[in-house]
């Protein structure tokens, strides 16, 4: 697997290591399109928009990467999560080692901090051009952009992070965008559950996830642990966590969600 993330950009994505039919690995060209990285192969040295997962120039171009989900979480949370095998869940979580032979700062980010205010992450400019400028939200807000039934959107990550859940529509696609507050990490999932006539609706409720259909009790990871639908679980759809410039530059007209007049 191939996992990247654009610091200009914000934007975290993950794929199979595949280039076309043959397995590869990708490295950073150094070139951008629309603030975004623009990867290689070292196979073809075709090159890739990250953000779009498709070959833009070279042997393989249009190809499409096989995504895969990723979430962008704390480190604080996941160790607490993760840490041990004394956890409700399968095992430790493997680490990334800084030993890469490469000579790199991996802890310090050459852009500033997201959580330190005064750097690149918490103003509006933008260093390097973009061929389409959507100013319905700031051009740096978080979000989570999301493809279905051929429409595009962008979840409002800090609203979900207020709300603790959100449902919404894109295309004919109920779903809803749920935060975990142990890793402070969002997943969005298809309301849609077989043998439920109509989509579930989910509340936060005494501090506990509910689906207003049944009043069954949910996880943050999508599966039910409490009521008539105990043991199910939601599918997830694939998000891409991106800030809103770059994500709004290349797919252009997506809904927002939730949406507000600024």
């Amino acid at each position: 697997y191939t996992i990247s993330y654009s610091p200009l950009s914000g934007c975290v994505t993950a794929f199979r290591s595949m280039a076309g039919r043959y397995p590869s690995s990708f490295g950073v060209s150094g070139t951008l399109l629309n603030g975004n990285s623009v990867l290689y192969d070292r196979i073809s040295r075709s090159l890739w928009s990250q953000i779009l997962a498709v070959s833009i120039e070279g042997p393989l171009r249009g190809k499409r990467l096989q995504r895969i989900p990723v979430l962008w979480a704390t480190w604080k949370g996941v160790k607490e999560r993760f840490g041990g095998l004394n956890t409700p869940y399968t095992g430790k979580a493997e680490v990334l080692s800084r030993s890469t032979g490469f000579k790199r700062t991996y802890g310090k980010d050459p852009y500033g901090s997201y959580t330190t205010p005064g750097t690149y992450y918490d103003d509006a400019r933008l260093p390097f051009p973009v061929s389409y400028l959507d100013t319905r939200l700031p051009p740096k807000k978080a979000v989570l952009g999301i493809e279905a039934d051929s429409a595009f959107g962008a979840v409002q990550k800090d609203a979900v992070k207020e709300a603790g859940v959100l449902n919404f529509t894109l295309g004919i696609v109920p779903m809803a965008a749920f935060y975990d507050r142990e890793i402070e990490a969002i997943r969005i999932f298809d309301r849609r559950m077989p043998g439920i006539a109509e989509p579930l609706d989910f509340v936060i409720f005494e501090d506990k996830l509910l689906d207003q259909q049944t009043r069954s009790e949910w996880t943050p990871g999508g599966k039910s642990v409490y009521g008539p639908l105990r043991d199910r679980t939601l599918t997830q759809v694939l998000a891409v966590d991106s800030m809103w410039f770059a994500w709004a530059s290349l797919y252009r007209g997506s809904k927002i969600f939730p949406y507000n007049d600024f």
